[in-house]
Order: C-alpha cells, then sequence, then structure tokens
C-alpha cells in the first residue's frame, strides 16, 4: 500500500547552516509540500527550493559570491511568505543573495516573483539577487524574471557554505542537484524523495544521474519533497535497486503466456494491464501516474531490443522478445 506521510514542521533548523522551510503546497504529487533550503551562516544566504505562492497549480512534470544562496522558490501559497520572514529570522538571516532552482516544474517556480517581492531583487552593495537555473531548449519562453544558466560542477561559496552542483537530468531535462561540501550532503531536487519514489521523464538518464549521485557517497540527503533522509548513498542506491526490481517485474509478466496462445510466442500485454498486476496492491488513482513510469521502463527494453512495441484494435501492445 502507499506510504502514509509523516508529518512535518512548517519550519525546522537542520544543522548549523540549514534551515527548511515548508511550502504549505501538499499534493500526491509534492508530498508534504516543496521544501526550501536556507542555507548559510552569514547575513545573507543561499535559498535551495521553491514553493508555490498560490493554490490549483499541479507538479509538471564555478561562480563564487559573498552573500548566500536560496534554492527553489516553491510553489505560491500566500501564507508561505510570512512563514518564509519569520524562518529568516529564526535562522539568523536577513536576507538571500541568490535562488537556486534545482528544475523548471510548478511546484518549484511559480512563487518566485513573491520571494523576490519579500526579498527584495537588490543586495545592499547594489549587486542583483541572482536566480539560478540550468537552462534548455525548453526554456524558449522567458519568464518575467531572469535566469542565469548553470554549468555542471559550478560552484557557489557564502558564508559557511559551499556548495557544488551536478547536472542530474531524468526526472526533467533541466534537473541539477547540489552538494553541501561542509557536511558532505546532497540537494536531491526530485531525484530522490523524503517518502516514496519520484517521476522522470527518460529512465536510463535517470538512472545514469542516480548513479552519478551516489557516487559521490552523500552522508545525508535533503530532498525537494518528504523529510530529510540519513543513510543518504544507501538510500540512492535503494532507488536504483527499486528500477531494477520493477524491471524484473515487468520481463517476468511479459513472459506469462495465454493459455491458447503457441508454446513459442509471447502474448502482447498493454501498459495498463501491467499497471494492473504490478501496482494491484496501490489505490486505483495512482495508476496513471504508475503507468507514466511503467512506459518509461518499456521504452528503455524497447531500445534494447528486448520488447516489441505493436498496435493491435487501437491498443499498443508489448511484447517480449524471445531469447
Amino acid at each position: 500500500m502507499a506510504e502514509e506521510l509523516v508529518h512535518i514542521e512548517p519550519y525546522r533548523k537542520l544543522s548549523d547552516r540549514v534551515h527548511a522551510v515548508l511550502g504549505l503546497n501538499p499534493s500526491k504529487f509534492s508530498l508534504q509540500g516543496t521544501n526550501a533550503y536556507i542555507v548559510g551562516t552569514g547575513k545573507y544566504r543561499i535559498l535551495i527550493g521553491m514553493v508555490a505562492l498560490f493554490e490549483n497549480v499541479g507538479a509538471n512534470y564555478g561562480m563564487i559570491y559573498s552573500y548566500e544562496t536560496l534554492t527553489d522558490a516553491a510553489q505560491g501559497i500566500p501564507e508561505f511568505l510570512p512563514l518564509f520572514r519569520e524562518s529568516l529570522v529564526k535562522a539568523g538571516a536577513e536576507g538571500i543573495s541568490d535562488i537556486i532552482i534545482t528544475h523548471r516544474h510548478h511546484d518549484h517556480t511559480e512563487g518566485i516573483p513573491q520571494v523576490l517581492e519579500a526579498i527584495g531583487t537588490t543586495l545592499p552593495d547594489g549587486s542583483p539577487v541572482r536566480i539560478w537555473k540550468r537552462l534548455t531548449s525548453q526554456d524558449a519562453t522567458p519568464p518575467p524574471y531572469a535566469y542565469t544558466d548553470i554549468a555542471d560542477k559550478q560552484v557557489w561559496k557564502t558564508e559557511g557554505a559551499t556548495l557544488t552542483g551536478y547536472y542530474t537530468p531524468g526526472h526533467s531535462d533541466d534537473h541539477f542537484t547540489l552538494i553541501l561540501d561542509e557536511e558532505n550532503a546532497c540537494f536531491t531536487g526530485d531525484n530522490v524523495l523524503g517518502q516514496g519514489t519520484t517521476v522522470f521523464e527518460q529512465l536510463g538518464t535517470y538512472l545514469a544521474s542516480l548513479r552519478k549521485t551516489a557516487d559521490l557517497k552523500p552522508a545525508r540527503l535533503y530532498p525537494a519533497h518528504g523529510p530529510i533522509i540519513e543513510q543518504g548513498t544507501a538510500k540512492i542506491e535503494e532507488y536504483i535497486h527499486h528500477r531494477q526490481e520493477r524491471e524484473n517485474q515487468i520481463v517476468e509478466l511479459l513472459q506469462k503466456t495465454h493459455d491458447l496462445a503457441p508454446a513459442t510466442e509471447y502474448v502482447g500485454w498493454t501498459s495498463m494491464g501491467l499497471v494492473k498486476v504490478i501496482y494491484a496492491k496501490y489505490p486505483v488513482a495512482l495508476h496513471l501516474p504508475a503507468e507514466r513510469s511503467l512506459l518509461q521502463h518499456m521504452d528503455k527494453l524497447v531500445d534494447e531490443g528486448r520488447v516489441t512495441k505493436s498496435t493491435k484494435d487501437n491498443e499498443t501492445l508489448f511484447t517480449l522478445v524471445k531469447a
């Protein structure tokens, strides 16, 4: 069955240099809400993770600074702004120097205008508050604020914290994770969640990104959704193992033949037919998002030549290739 979500406080001091603010935008996609992380120990900090400042928004799918940075601006629930201001005070910060967006989905970007309204667009020295995000072909239409592109292994430095960004696509084509050097901790964005598993656009790319992150051997994970994870590398390896297990389940089902089928042939399965068996213990409401995930597995198997895809009676059928 689906895992029950744990309670998360709106404001949490997670370490001497990391404070979390909950986006107050819970949903089946964002779990308890989007985590915004205030990072550093100085007056001006880095924000990692943003929220949505309005409801009804569904989930879509080396620079050096002396001030601190904010990652991901969340979605824009009105109650978030007073919570964010209060959290800055509790963290001992006066403002934000940089906002780092882990990826473009609405629950990580829609709150940017409101956060800028709260913190201002310039720092005391007159320099602008920068908003960082990996730019791709999907960013052809610019937002009302300017993004600064992120390079792989880019570094941000602020008082009390050094962050290194790693390009980790898969959940989205612009996805970035960040390593906090002082803690050997990883801000995972949506690639790894505090509870359950995530969705992805391209499975092979996503698995490569998980392996890239696991190779960094982070001790702690700060996910964009859900509680923090103390056994960081083990959790990432668990995600990789989960995807391999899911693939094994799919292949085993594809090997099952219908009673009337010739012994030398496999029967084609629809994606939803596979979902109803593999996710039988999950609520029916989760079957559609599960199907999207399963189709990524099918595309991978087709690309590898292990499965064929055909159409019959307006339905797409997947059939295992005989060894």
